[in-house]
């Protein structure tokens, strides 16, 4: 039955795969929704040279009120704004405003780093390339999920920056930190928030009238959102709770936009700075955004990154690419120099959004490519088993309860917890749900612990982690999450 039903496949898409045909595509997406069992929303676009030569939309932005994916739905597309905001900076030293060589001692001298850092050799281009060995938890704690910061925390986080000592300076490991970094030297520096600067330098120039790196903007402009679903979640109909805010925004993962939108970025990409007949951006600064900066191995595999973007290579072509996931969201984008090519997929469900990604990638490039449609119909087939195969094994072992609910805490360890850095932990008593906890923008219900002064809580979706209350001998009391102690106020 199943060599059959493969054998009509064939059959089908030899007729449909032709060149520049992409139908095979809309067939893919509306299998994998049955597949994964949720019809969270999925939203692609396909350029070649000057235009989109593909759009689909699929699912649901908000499953509860059916309200369907559009061309105008927005995308919370989280690291892709790495992308931008690595341009932004490349415009600027344009512009004279900053020198990709500075240091970052230069940078912010009024920070004392610790001299391990090595600040007076870490520049904006480690920064930017994730070759600075500077780490720091607390920071992007701080700007991608409390949202708990001002200008004086993000200071006294910063001068305990410290070494990553699995990637030393100059040696690649991806991480938020340096755009983190960079962007509180440019808000303090460039005499505009990035937020506003990337929508003076890109979103207006090249007309992205659905994109923004704020969240509020959603409400003021009345825009349809897609809200996160996850497929992990006890019911994954019901929405993530952990939903972005202005505050949680940050250079390295805070922008939304539409797919149609990232479209008119690639195809500006692609053409050098041009878009719609018009130089709208420098065309060597276009060129220096797609350089590579540093080689590494990924698995045992090959890759580069530059200003913002990986790149490898595939179907023997040279690839831009950068991807985005945050709980309820997968996005990715890519797209080939050489050949005026271009993929942006957007979903907003967390699990399998990447896999959806790699599989409309391989099919996409394969059609625009004009290769044979027996291999893009085997392109087809692999991913789809692939997709099988692992939904039916996470569908197996899928756990449908929450741990039990901590209903007898001590009143010693309810109130408001302190950290100088890391902000404030409330744990509060509810009549409805129990004992609650939160933590700026996050909060979870209680979960029982593996003793009566330990806990578990969900501060992000279906991640249950250890929280432990201790009290000193002169009868102060602790909250301790992971190696970071609050005291009790």
């Amino acid at each position: 039955m199943n060599k059959i039903f493969i054998t009509l496949l064939s059959l089908l898409f030899a007729q449909v795969a032709s060149a520049s045909d992409y139908s095979m595509i809309d067939d893919y997406v509306s299998n994998n929704k049955k597949l994964i069992q949720l019809p969270s929303g999925t939203a692609i676009a396909i350029i070649k040279d000057q235009k989109i030569v593909y759009e689909g939309y699929f699912g649901y932005s908000d499953i509860e009120n059916k309200k369907k994916v559009h061309s105008d739905t927005v995308f919370y597309i989280a690291s892709m704004t790495k992308p931008f905001y690595s341009l932004y900076m490349l415009l600027k030293e344009e512009q004279g405003k900053v020198d990709t060589q500075w240091p970052l001692a230069k940078l912010l001298a009024e920070i004392e780093f610790k001299p391990a850092l090595q600040a007076n050799k870490v520049t904006v281009q480690d920064l930017l390339s994730h070759t600075s060995g500077v780490d720091s938890w607390p920071l992007i704690q701080a700007t991608a999920y409390t949202g708990q910061y001002d200008d004086n925390v993000l200071a006294k986080i910063l001068e305990h920056s410290y070494v990553n000592e699995n990637a030393p300076l100059g040696e690649y490991r991806y991480t938020n930190v340096g755009y983190n970094i960079l962007s509180y030297w440019s808000d303090k520096n460039l005499n505009t928030l990035w937020q506003l600067g990337l929508n003076e330098s890109i979103f207006k120039p090249l007309d992205m009238s659905h994109t923004s790196a704020r969240m509020s903007d959603i409400d003021k402009n009345d825009w349809d959102y897609a809200h996160g679903y996850s497929v992990k979640s006890v019911d994954p109909e019901q929405r993530v709770y952990l939903q972005k805010t202005d505050k949680t925004m940050h250079a390295a993962g805070g922008m939304i936009s539409t797919a149609k939108d990232l479209a008119r970025f690639l195809i500006t990409q692609v053409n050098q700075g041009k878009l719609d007949g018009e130089q709208v951006l420098p065309n060597h600064v276009i060129g220096k955004s797609q350089q590579k900066l540093i080689d590494y191995k990924d698995r045992g595999r090959q890759r580069a990154y530059g200003w913002g973007w990986q790149i490898r290579t595939l179907f023997d072509e040279k690839l831009l690419e950068h991807r985005g996931g945050f709980f309820g969201a997968s996005t990715y984008m890519s797209f080939m120099p050489d050949k005026k090519i271009g993929v942006v997929v957007l979903s907003n469900q967390d699990k399998w959004g990447g896999d959806l990604a790699y599989a409309i990638e391989s099919m996409g490039y394969a059609i625009a490519l004009d290769k044979p449609n027996e291999e893009i119909t085997g392109l087809y087939e692999r991913n789809e088993a692939f997709v099988k195969k692992n939904t039916s094994k996470f569908f197996a072992t899928k756990k449908g309860k929450s741990p039990e609910v901590n209903a007898t805490i001590s009143s010693d360890y309810l109130g408001t917890f302190i950290h100088d850095t890391l902000g404030t932990i409330t744990v509060e008593k509810s009549n409805v749900t129990g004992h609650t906890i939160s933590w700026g923008a996050m909060s979870s219900r209680l979960y029982k612990g593996d003793s009566p002064n330990q806990i578990t809580a969900m501060f992000t979706p279906n991640y249950h982690e250890s929280i432990v209350f201790m009290s000193s001998s002169d009868n102060k009391q602790y909250l301790k999450y992971r190696d970071y102690t609050f005291l009790k106020k």
